[in-house]
């Protein structure tokens, strides 16, 4: 009987290239099984990659060509990894190519995920990474604060100095090359970096936050967040000044909603008007037919 052909024979003489019947009683370790998991066993092209599909295949591939099966790998988590990096830009979390970075990512995957490499684990590792402050972004892009800093800039706001928080949450949002300019900058080189058009969205984010930390008293909902962002949408200047006006707003604003409510009629509710058109009878329900009809007749003129 002729010799049964390893893993790696099979996959370098590819038997069934020129449709070509391969006799499979000289290979025992690939005879067809009765599970269902082997969709045609009548077919020895589907026996064979169902075979190296399988864990045992993938077991025996990794013993007989380790080098192979360790290629093979590297190029999954290549391909993984790049699809990772576009996923990631494309969500605004830019991931910065270094030597650190992918050495901790590594390690992420490995001890936190079983080393499955996947897009959802790159990306939930990476994002655990930059909030903790282990990963580096890239100088031009901006940056994500981590707890520790949120926390502190909270705090500082909290207790009246909202100015250097807002000044300290820049300090931890901008891209370090930015932050490193300002830092040599004069007071008018100072004024001409925040004049810049892609600054304002930074300085915006960072008023809205010092002030919301600085007032606690005041509930953060999304509908007063919404409520300023309109406010403030088209004012050229951005200050702590102009939310307290919009807060003011908001506040009267809820109040005529009040009002409005409390004196709005009591309209019925869909259910409540069936309910009692049911209860009805004949003459009461067309006698109400009738009125409805007039009334919209005289709606209509």
């Amino acid at each position: 009987m002729k010799r049964p052909l390893t893993i790696d024979e099979l996959r370098k003489s590819d038997p069934f290239a020129d449709g070509a019947n391969l006799d499979l009683r000289g290979y025992p370790h690939l005879q067809p099984k009765t599970d269902t998991s082997w969709t045609n066993p009548d077919d020895p092209k589907t026996v064979l990659n169902d075979y190296l599909n399988s864990e045992e295949g993938q077991k025996e591939f990794v013993r007989l060509a380790p080098e192979a099966a360790e290629k093979i790998d590297e190029d999954e988590r290549l391909r993984i990894f790049a699809e990772f990096m576009t996923e990631a830009r494309r969500q605004g979390l830019p991931y910065f190519e270094c030597e650190k970075n992918g050495q901790e990512l590594s390690a992420m995957i490995e001890q936190r995920y079983n080393n499955q490499w996947t897009v959802e684990n790159l990306r939930a590792g990476w994002v655990h990474l930059v909030i903790s402050g282990r990963g580096i972004l890239d100088p031009n892009e901006p940056r994500i604060l981590s707890q520790e800093d949120e926390i502190r800039i909270c705090r500082q706001a909290a207790q009246g100095d909202m100015q250097s928080a807002l000044g300290a949450y820049l300090e931890c949002r901008l891209p370090k090359n930015d932050v490193r300019a300002l830092a040599r900058a004069d007071l008018a080189g100072y004024e001409a970096i925040f004049s810049k058009p892609r600054m304002q969205p930074y300085i915006r984010e960072a008023t809205l936050f010092a002030w919301q930390a600085g007032h606690p008293e005041i509930e953060e909902t999304d509908e007063l967040t919404n409520f300023l962002k309109r406010f403030t949408s088209k004012k050229l200047v951005f200050t702590f000044a102009m939310l307290d006006e919009g807060y003011d707003q908001f506040l009267k604003s809820q109040e005529q909603q009040q009002q409005a409510a409390l004196l709005a009629p009591d309209v019925p509710t869909a259910q409540e008007i069936i309910e009692d058109f049911e209860g009805m009878s004949d003459e009461e329900a067309a006698s109400t037919v009738a009125a409805a009809r007039r009334a919209l007749a005289k709606e209509r003129r």
